[in-house]
């Protein structure tokens, strides 16, 4: 669980083979699947003839680490909240970090420029500033807010506020210069963040078996607005918790240091889904948009009992600065977590939201259903004549599949291995899911 430094590696190429204008060459990083430990990563690959063991020295000054964001808790925020009260947003100050690869001290020029990148409108641009630094260092170069006052084109409009941080060694022309700026994209849009949009780990609750676990994550509105939406971004696992199913929440208080719990919204059945991309959010709609006042409010899921390991995994940003605003419940009360970072959940304002595509299903798909219900064992499928190659899954309580079949408008099913009890019914047609239903087995 130790972040180590970056390690310098000299590997030779001596072999004649090698020596042609085609010669290729690549990383490979083999990794287990159970751990979350095997991830490495690679700078400064540096081709050249001529080198020897001794040459490890590399000449140059450059950017490092990650600059900070213009606001002091949220990462995204819409623009109408943060325009409402940007004194309460944002920091007084923002700060990027050079380093000198030298193994002397270097002269270097550092500074920015400020842009609105929608429309690519200049803000600002800052003198350029001399300074020295020590070999090896690592250096913060902090600066004054600038006036963040960009006026928007309409009140749900996306505003981009881009930070480009330079530091540079005029004296040495062979450095490279692809590394000597790094640039920091403040968001405004349509949600509300603590995390940078990365997952560097995963974070899941040990629940008991009897118990379901629950957490509940606090944000802030400075206006009233209206909840549409939550995206939320679940860190992969073997298997997949694809037939795991959860509820999401809205809470106006939890019943934690002497509150009471106010639940405004429940929305329950809903299964862990995944974007085939590498960090994407899967966006929940709410089937009724919830209208919220200023001030806190909170966002929950609750995993049912005996989900045990095999619990969700929530996609955590371990680069987070400042408290995490979490909280969660394993033994029937709240308990502020103290796990470094933010989870990647993002409640979703203002005008019409879209759900992820595979999530929206057409009204066809949603609109089918099973009879009798309860049940003794055999129902019959109530679905559009037009859906083909359609299947029923039916889970149990604790989001194991325990029968799947194909099925088309009026077929009869018999379910006899299952015991009496509540289960969870859906249809599945390509890559569709219909809506989630409870079935009763008597």
């Amino acid at each position: 669980n130790t972040l180590q430094p970056f390690r310098q590696i000299l590997v030779p190429v001596t072999d004649p083979i090698f020596f042609h204008p085609t010669f290729q060459f690549r990383f490979v990083n083999k990794a287990s699947i159970n751990l979350n430990d095997d991830v490495w990563n690679l700078d400064y690959i540096r081709l050249d003839a001529g080198r020897n063991m001794y040459d490890t020295v590399i000449a140059d000054v450059a950017t490092t680490l990650e600059p900070s964001f213009l606001l002091n808790d949220y990462t995204a925020m819409p623009y109408r909240h943060f325009t409402a009260n940007p004194s309460a947003e944002l920091n007084s100050t923002h700060y990027f970090y050079g380093r000198n690869n030298y193994a002397s001290a270097q002269s270097v020029v550092y500074g920015y420029t400020a842009r609105e990148a929608e429309t690519n409108t200049g803000l600002f641009s800052s003198s350029s500033t001399s300074a020295t630094m020590a070999p090896y260092a690592v250096q913060q170069y902090s600066f004054p807010l600038y006036p963040v006052n960009f006026a928007a084109g309409g009140l749900y409009d996306k505003v981009v506020l881009e930070q480009a941080y330079y530091v540079s060694n005029p004296s040495a022309a062979a450095e490279p210069k692809q590394n000597d700026t790094i640039r920091r994209r403040q968001v405004f849009d349509n949600y509300l963040a603590y995390d940078d949009g990365t997952a560097e780990r995963s974070y899941f609750l040990n629940q008991f078996a009897t118990l379901p676990a629950k957490t509940a994550i606090e944000f802030h509105l400075n206006q009233p607005d209206t909840l549409r939406a939550v995206a939320i971004y679940f860190g992969r696992q073997v298997p997949l918790g694809t037939f795991k199913f959860f509820s999401l929440e809205v809470y106006k208080s939890i019943a934690f240091n002497g509150a009471s719990e106010d639940l405004l919204y429940q929305q329950e059945l809903l299964f862990a889904s995944y974007a085939d991309s590498i960090n994407n959010f899967w966006v929940y709609r709410l089937d009724t948009p919830i209208a919220l006042g200023a001030g806190t409010f909170y966002i929950g899921t609750t995993q049912p009992a005996s989900s045990g390991s095999d619990s969700l995994y929530f996609g955590l940003d371990v680069n987070r600065i400042g408290g995490n605003h979490l909280y969660y419940n394993v033994q029937n009360f709240w308990e502020s977590s103290a796990i470094s970072g933010a989870l990647m959940v993002r409640p979703m304002l203002g005008q019409q939201v879209f759900g992820t595509p595979v999530q929206d299903q057409p009204s066809k798909l949603a609109s089918w259903n099973l009879y009798p219900n309860p049940s003794s064992g055999t129902v019959t499928v109530e679905l559009d004549q037009s859906i083909q190659d359609a299947r029923l899954e039916v889970f149990d309580m604790q989001g194991r599949r325990v029968h799947q079949s194909p099925v088309n408008a009026g077929s009869q099913v018999m379910l006899p291995q299952l015991a009496p009890g509540v289960y969870l019914s859906r249809i599945v047609s390509g890559q569709t899911n219909g809506t989630t239903r409870k079935l009763i087995i008597q």
